[in-house]
C-alpha cells in the first residue's frame, strides 16, 4: 500500500504556501501601484499647469544661425526651448544655448542656434520641452527667412 499526503492535508499545504508568497509580494505591489499613481498625478497636475503657459517670440537676427527673442507671456516657469521647422517634407529641430535656464513669467531671453538653415524653410514652431502647450507657430516663410 502506498503512502502519501491526504488530500486534505495537501490542500491545507496548498493554502498555506500561496499565503505566504502572497505576503512577501503584495507589498512590492502596492508599492509599485502607489508610485505609478504618484507618477500619473504628477504628469496631470504639470499638464494643468501647462494650459496657463504662453510665449511670444521675435526675430532679432539670421547672421551666423538663427537668434529670437522669447518672452514668457504666461504664468508658467519655462525651459528647454526647441525650434521645429519644415524643411522639404521633414521636421528639423533646433535646440537653443541657455535653453535649459528657467524662463520666469513675464521675462525674456535671447536665444541662438549657429546651425540654423535659412532656406527653404515652409514653417515651424517654436516650443518648450517641458511645457509644450506653451508653442508660438510660425506659418510663414518670412518669419523664419533671414
Amino acid at each position: 500500500m502506498s503512502k502519501g499526503l491526504s488530500p486534505l492535508l495537501g490542500a491545507l499545504l496548498l493554502v498555506g504556501i500561496v499565503v505566504a508568497v502572497t505576503a512577501m509580494v503584495g507589498p512590492v505591489i502596492l508599492d509599485f501601484a502607489e508610485e505609478q499613481t504618484e507618477t500619473a498625478t504628477d504628469k496631470s497636475l504639470e499638464k494643468a499647469d501647462c494650459t496657463r503657459a504662453g510665449i511670444s517670440v521675435k526675430k532679432v537676427n539670421c547672421t551666423d544661425g538663427i537668434e529670437l527673442e522669447v518672452m514668457n507671456t504666461g504664468f508658467q516657469e519655462l525651459t528647454d526651448f526647441r525650434l521645429q521647422v519644415l524643411h522639404g517634407g521633414s521636421y528639423h529641430t533646433y535646440t537653443f544655448h541657455g535653453s535649459e535656464e528657467i524662463l520666469p513669467p513675464d521675462g525674456s531671453r535671447r536665444f541662438v542656434n549657429e546651425s540654423f538653415e535659412h532656406g527653404g524653410a515652409e514653417e515651424g514652431r517654436f516650443f518648450s520641452e517641458t511645457c509644450p502647450a506653451a508653442t508660438r507657430r510660425i506659418l510663414d516663410e518670412d518669419e523664419l527667412s533671414c
